[in-house]
């Protein structure tokens, strides 16, 4: 998925989100390129799982704020110091509606083209809600799938909504080693 210099939301009902902002953490971070997260620090990233998943702990930054508007704006001082590729926004860590004014959008996605990164916000809505504003470049709903995440694109200004994918995840303990996990044709679980 393509999403440096552009505004991303990624929304799930049921915590979808997070497992494709960690394939995108992963990415960049085998790239060599450094990633921050912001989230409410009631309901942060739990460390343990990403250094499973491979997540190089020492190279990520994470910032907790009490509220969103305190998190947008942490995340547009990241994006200003142009040292990020990636800026993960957990607007889903907090209850209730996500919100970025047009102001902050605008901010936002005037950053991430001037230094070609990308901030990808984490919401929890369902598919018929509308994405956190105009200026979101891309947004896809996310739903989880047995070792994976399917990404259904509602919005993408650069090549159009209605594409899918399916991203692999890694399967729950206990089956990492099994050698008859059956997949599909489109290498997504049978």
């Amino acid at each position: 998925m393509d999403i440096k210099g552009r505004l991303v939301e990624l929304s799930s009902q049921c915590g979808g989100h997070l497992s494709a902002a960690l394939q995108l953490l992963l990415e960049c971070q085998r790239a060599g390129e450094w990633v921050a997260w912001v989230g409410n620090p009631k309901a942060p990233p739990f460390p343990p799982d990403l250094a499973r998943a491979g997540v190089d702990l020492a190279h990520l930054a994470v910032i907790f704020a009490e509220k969103p508007p305190q998190a947008a704006s942490s995340a547009v001082k990241l994006l200003h110091s142009g040292a990020f590729s990636l800026v993960i926004l957990d607007l889903a860590a907090w209850s209730g509606p996500a919100v970025l004014n047009m102001a902050l959008q605008s901010r936002m996605a005037a950053l991430t083209r001037r230094h070609g990164c990308a901030l990808v916000a984490l919401t929890r809505k369902k598919p018929q809600a509308k994405s956190l504003g105009s200026l979101v470049a891309l947004r896809a709903q996310v739903e989880n799938a047995r070792w994976g995440v399917y990404l259904d694109v509602l919005k993408d200004k650069r090549h159009g909504p209605g594409h899918k994918t399916w991203q692999a995840a890694d399967p729950p303990d206990g089956l990492h080693r099994h050698p008859r996990v059956p997949l599909s044709v489109d290498g997504g679980p049978a």
